[in-house]
């Protein structure tokens, strides 16, 4: 007796799992044109009739609300047969332990239904909508990702507070609000950072590099050339001895210790409006790059 009824608790739970678990997977191959996903019942479901096409619109929120009164069914009977093969055994059963597993058997039925049908109710009870699944809000999304170069950065522009001229830099670098620059246009810069600071854009950057940083930046950009003006660098990195950079003229600005990659940026936008009363024009490839030329 007992290993009959164990026979058919595996294949009822065998054929649940299944149906409901089997189903849904046809969803995975909606994608495909030229196959018909079409899949018919072997009887007819509420709401659903006799076949499930999961290319429909919210198609699978059809099927999901109405697999939750057919599981709900499907917990009864399988209660109702647990509480007959636990009655068979009471009954024809002459051991006390027999008689216990059997009172145990229906005892089990009982709570697992009452578990069904109270969680249920629970659900609805807090809100109907819980239980009615609902997924035409869901649409197909486009996800772009936009990789920046390894742009000439803060980092990469090394500040120096040496005073001694360099060329392109008769008057010597000086260095202010943290960046190094030519002393010609060193007052301008002072200016116009306040300036900016004052309308809530707060500025920082490199400007004065070294003959050994741009080599050293030339060589990362340029995939290791440092002599052909056409090299084929990302982002375009001046030759060594032709930067702004190494005269002082040129600053990589940042807003708010973030290099400004956008056009959009908030920071550049006032730049745009502002620098050249200062002296200083936009590369427009770059938009963190200012010099007293726009080179």
């Amino acid at each position: 007796m007992k290993k009959i009824s164990k026979k058919i608790i595996f294949l009822v739970k065998l054929v649940l799992v299944l149906f409901v678990v089997a189903l849904p997977l046809s969803t995975v191959f909606a994608e495909l044109p030229k196959l018909d996903m079409t899949y018919t019942f072997l009887s007819p479901l509420p709401e659903l009739g006799t076949t499930f096409d999961p290319t429909v619109p919210n198609n699978l929120g059809t099927y999901l609300n109405a697999i939750i009164p057919v599981f709900i069914g499907v917990c009864v009977i399988l209660a109702v047969i647990m509480i007959v093969l636990g009655g068979l055994q009471y009954m024809t059963s002459e051991l006390i332990s027999g008689k216990e597993a059997g009172k145990e058997r229906i005892r089990n039925a009982i709570f697992g239904l009452l578990l069904a049908l109270g969680a249920w109710l629970l659900l609805y009870t807090i809100n109907p909508k819980i239980l009615d699944v609902d997924l035409s809000g869901i649409t197909q999304q486009d996800v772009t990702i936009q990789l920046m170069p390894e742009s000439e950065n803060i980092l990469s522009a090394v500040t120096s507070d040496a005073g001694a001229p360099t060329a392109g830099c008769p008057d010597g670098i000086g260095r202010t609000d943290g960046i190094s620059v030519c002393n010609s246009i060193l007052s301008n810069v002072h200016n116009m950072i306040a300036a900016a600071n004052s309308a809530g854009c707060h500025l920082s950057g490199g400007g004065y590099r070294s003959t050994a940083a741009q080599t050293q930046l030339r060589v990362q950009n340029c995939h290791g050339d440092t002599t052909n003006r056409n090299a084929a660098c990302s982002p375009p990195t001046a030759l060594p001895g032709a930067s702004r950079h190494q005269q002082g003229l040129a600053i990589d600005f940042a807003s708010s210790g973030t290099l400004i990659q956008t056009h959009d940026n908030s920071c550049f936008i006032w730049l745009n409006s502002h620098a050249g009363s200062y002296g200083l024009y936009n590369l427009s490839s770059e938009s963190w790059h200012w010099s007293i030329d726009g080179n």
